[in-house]
């Protein structure tokens, strides 16, 4: 207000402002010639030392390698040394022996051969109409014939399914001899042989399931609804247990199979009792994966397999005034496997 009326006018004053924060950088003193010099003499001597040491740390490996050669090659002699005196104490040992070794060698060489012969001769006395494995043109025919053949009742798919479980077991008795005689071709086609007379089991069960499953209206419970079908072979060694639900809301949710399936039961969840799906539990008594199998741990020997699937249900029969009506779809003949 002063300045406005004319009053002298103070000089600029600077204000004093915040201090500095951190430390005032001092400027870089220049060096001399000599500090230079002293500076790069110690640089070179850290490098010279740090040099020495590395080439002191190689050479100490180095010597440590060869002498680790030195005493495997020491090892080696002496090993060699004692396996030359064990050979030379041996070999009139082994010279003795030799005979004897012939002699067992002839022997298991000449019961080979008479099996091989009992074998043949047993084969053809039982006068077996399945082809033989070796001859694949006739193998080949036979499975086409079995792929043929129309859905059977278990009873029959059963006798069926024993013809091929005996023709894969001929395949593996020839597949055997092959691998003893050094034969990698016919190894490998009897191997593949025993897998096709297997999956011609496998078609002839499944046929049998589709069927029995077309004619569900007649295995069923009227009070329940509940499909159930249980078929066994061979005391019991074999047997097929078939369930079905055609009910919309099923109150079970345990399904009980009668003794003849060894007291199988089982406890669904819900997902499964309320879809259109059915459930085949199988055993068989021969294990046709564990050669399949890449884990040792799920090998299994000397005992069957208890195979449980879940099958696309077809439609049910109707009856109307007498007459059945079965619908015909792509599950009359064939199952559908429920992923």
């Amino acid at each position: 207000r002063a300045h406005r009326f004319g009053a002298a006018r103070e000089p600029n004053r600077r204000r004093p402002g915040p201090r500095p924060r951190g430390r005032i950088m001092a400027k870089k003193k220049k060096l001399s010639a000599e500090e230079k010099a002293a500076k790069a003499a110690e640089k070179a001597a850290k490098e010279e030392a740090k040099r020495r040491k590395a080439e002191e740390k190689a050479r100490r490996e180095e010597e440590a390698r060869l002498a680790r050669e030195a005493e495997d090659r020491e090892f080696e002699r002496e090993e060699a040394e004692r396996v030359a005196a064990e050979d030379a104490t041996l070999a009139p040992t082994r010279e003795e022996s030799a005979g004897f070794h012939a002699r067992r060698d002839a022997v298991l060489a000449r019961r080979s051969l008479n099996a091989r012969d009992e074998y043949e001769w047993d084969r053809t006395l039982r006068c077996v109409s399945t082809p033989d494995p070796r001859d694949g043109v006739a193998f080949d025919a036979w499975v086409v014939d079995v792929d043929a053949t129309p859905p059977l009742p278990f009873a029959d798919a059963f006798e069926l399914m024993e013809t091929c479980e005996s023709v894969a077991g001929e395949c593996e008795v020839y597949r055997a001899r092959a691998a003893e005689d050094g034969d990698d071709d016919s190894r490998e086609a009897l191997t593949r042989r025993k897998r096709a007379a297997r999956r011609a089991a496998e078609s002839v069960a499944d046929k049998a399931t589709a069927s029995c499953l077309d004619r569900a209206n007649e295995h069923q419970d009227e009070a329940t609804g509940y499909v159930g079908c249980v078929a066994d072979h061979d005391g019991c060694r074999e047997w097929c247990a078939l369930w079905a639900n055609h009910v919309k809301n099923p109150r079970r949710k345990t399904i009980d199979f009668p003794g003849s399936a060894g007291k199988f039961a089982a406890e669904l969840p819900k997902q499964v009792l309320t879809a259109a799906v059915a459930m085949r539990a199988r055993r068989t008594a021969v294990d046709a994966h564990s050669e399949l199998c890449t884990n040792e741990l799920m090998a299994v020997s000397g005992a069957g397999i208890l195979a449980v699937d879940l099958l696309s249900l077809p439609p049910l029969a109707t009856t109307r005034k007498g007459w059945t009506v079965k619908p015909r779809s792509s599950l009359t003949d064939a199952v559908e496997r429920v992923r």
